[in-house]
């Protein structure tokens, strides 16, 4: 792998990328930042001097799978975030292929259709993405074993009935082994002005049965305003995933997914508030959308607050099998424990737990302490063989 340095200033026609030779950058001209990329491909390191520097956005790079940073690359701020900052330029390419895009990535690792990247390392960098228009990823990584710490990304939008703003988005790459990838350190802020269509940070790994993904540390910020429809979630997972010390807060949800199956979910040691529901989980099965299962998801130790709710109800933990029979999806393995939940909602309408599955066993609430009047269960859900649904709440 070589390292290729990368620092503010007129380019020069010398410079080689080594350390005291680095290539430069102008603030206000993307093209200057992003020709760097576009002439060294493969999985080299990119060191970034502390400054700003501007970018077209990954939808530039046509010729790299509409990618900045290929299979196996890291891009690194060496003097971290606070003073390394890339900017999405208002000049930034809205086409792809000659085709209007409808959102924008800023950053991409890997490329959408990567062949196996195993690792990559984002780290010591603020994405600023206030000048989007369309929807925007600030980052998004396409790998297993990917190290992202140290990122702020700001100015995250998305569109209610289009696409969806994420701030930071992992998946496993195509063809990799999965699994493994971390997110640490790091935080998102959704933008003041536009849609709220926006996750914060997302780990999408399917990998159930490899190595183990964490998302760590974190935080996830969105505004809270009159007149405005509260952000859609500050987290998102999908499996063989903990999410620990993490805060999220000013989103309808705290954590969040309805694509493809779940489980092996440990959510520790998380506060923030939410103004719908905590943990939400829906699965309506569809040839697009196989699920299956909601397996092994184990929420402990969290503080969450509902003090401004956003419908005449609120729910901590959301399970719902929307085949239409409530007999596809099989929900199990369930643990809430030592949590504290509090509500400005009237008793009554509070729900620990909305329950909607006909295939559903051993489900544990215990421990936690709920609002007074909350409501201990709600739903549809058929006894089974071994089932177990147990309430055992503090309110």
């Amino acid at each position: 792998m070589r390292t290729i340095h990368i620092t503010q200033g007129e380019p020069c026609a010398s410079a080689d990328g080594s350390l005291f030779n680095p290539y430069r950058a102008e603030p206000d001209k993307p093209s200057t930042f992003d020709e760097v990329f576009r002439r060294h491909r493969g999985p080299h390191e990119f060191i970034l001097a502390p400054g700003s520097y501007s970018t077209a956005g990954a939808w530039a790079y046509a010729d790299m799978d509409c990618a900045m940073l290929e299979p196996n690359a890291s891009l690194v701020g060496a003097g971290g975030s606070a003073v390394t900052h890339v900017l999405l330029s208002p000049e930034y390419t809205d086409t792809v292929n000659g085709q209007p895009a409808e959102y924008i990535e800023t950053i991409i690792g890997g490329g959408p259709n990567g062949t196996g990247s195993e690792r990559m390392r984002i780290s010591g960098i603020t994405i600023d993405t206030y000048a989007a228009r369309l929807p925007v990823i600030g980052l998004h990584v396409y790998s297993s074993g990917a190290r992202i710490s140290d990122v702020r990304v700001v100015g995250i939008t998305g569109k209610w009935g289009g696409y969806e703003g994420f701030g930071i988005l992992v998946n496993d790459g195509v063809s990799s082994r999965g699994g493994g990838s971390e997110i640490r350190d790091c935080g998102v802020a959704i933008a003041r002005t536009g849609d709220t269509y926006v996750n914060g940070i997302y780990l999408g790994s399917t990998a159930s049965r490899k190595a183990p993904n964490l998302i760590a540390n974190c935080y996830c910020e969105a505004p809270v305003l009159d007149g405005w429809k509260r952000a859609h979630t500050a987290f998102a997972a999908n499996e063989n995933t903990r999410i620990e010390n993490c805060v999220g807060n000013g989103f309808e949800r705290f954590i969040f997914s309805d694509t493809g199956n779940a489980g092996d979910l440990d959510i520790v040691g998380c506060r923030g508030d939410f103004g719908y529901c905590a943990v939400d989980y829906p699965c309506k099965p569809s040839e697009g959308n196989p699920v299956t299962y909601r397996r092994r998801i184990r929420i402990a130790g969290c503080t969450f607050t509902n003090d401004h709710p956003t419908s005449d109800h609120a729910v901590l933990l959301l399970l719902q099998d929307q085949s239409p029979e409530h007999d596809q999806v099989e929900i199990h393995d369930v643990d809430v424990d030592g949590c504290r939940v509090s509500s400005a909602l009237p008793p009554g309408k509070f729900y620990v737990c909305s329950l909607q599955a006909a295939k559903m066993k051993r489900v544990w609430i215990r421990n936690s302490t709920f609002p007074p009047g909350s409501v201990t269960g709600d739903g549809v859900y058929s006894p089974t063989p071994g089932n177990e649904v147990v309430f055992n709440v503090r309110a």
